[in-house]
């Protein structure tokens, strides 16, 4: 069985692509991944950020990789694809790259996907600027200063310290994130190159829907 590592930074449709290709490799049923109403794929049907044994996240910081390398499809943040390499040799490691005109796209669905869901009064306090409003869980939401700042003086610096360090030498196969989020109409030729067959129509359909959604949500060209 084809087995893959996607890698990418928060924000750039990790586990939509993952949701892609457990579909692609008959070990999830693609109707079941949950597009959310921030046009994230967190829930692939057992709950937001549930992995299960066939597709799991990893991050080195918190878990083994011999604890989840048994899964067919694991997604990572991590950029250190050396120790990515190491930790999963049986796995295809696919890169989702970006150039920097695209990462002020990552970093705001980075802002609105991710820190919406996780964001409480120690990251509030953390980061907080000058002349922010008080926390409140809908912080991102209801200030435009605080959304604005995250995404311009945060997420779009961290996204390009991700990429400068990303050994994309070691990469197997590269998918680009304007791939992705269907600027342009690539995505489904690169999985079928990726994985050796043709996308069936439900995967299609799926790819389509998620790809129009966040156009129609973050107003993606």
């Amino acid at each position: 069985m084809q087995q893959y590592v996607i890698v990418g930074p928060t924000g750039a449709g990790c586990l939509f692509v993952s949701s892609v290709f457990c579909a692609m490799v008959d070990l999830l049923d693609i109707d079941d991944v949950v597009i959310s109403d921030k046009a994230d794929c967190h829930d692939s049907g057992m709950g937001v950020w549930q992995g299960s044994s066939n597709m799991q996240y990893y991050d080195e910081r918190f878990h083994q990789a011999d604890d989840i390398k048994v899964a067919s499809v694991i997604m990572t943040h991590s950029n250190n694809i050396a120790h990515v390499r190491e930790s999963f040799k049986e796995h295809a490691i696919v890169g989702l790259f970006a150039d920097p005109t695209q990462y002020k796209l990552i970093a705001t669905l980075k802002t609105m996907k991710q820190h919406t869901l996780t964001w409480n009064k120690e990251i509030y306090a953390s980061i907080k600027g000058d002349g922010w409003p008080p926390y409140s869980k809908n912080n991102i939401m209801d200030s435009k200063m605080i959304r604005g700042e995250l995404i311009e003086y945060h997420n779009i610096n961290e996204t390009a310290a991700w990429y400068d360090t990303l050994g994309s030498q070691q990469l197997d196969f590269v998918i680009n994130v304007q791939s992705v989020f269907g600027i342009d109409d690539d995505l489904v030729g690169d999985v079928e190159r990726i994985c050796g067959e043709k996308v069936c129509q439900s995967v299609h359909t799926f790819i389509s829907r998620y790809q129009r959604i966040n156009k129609e949500i973050y107003g993606i060209t």
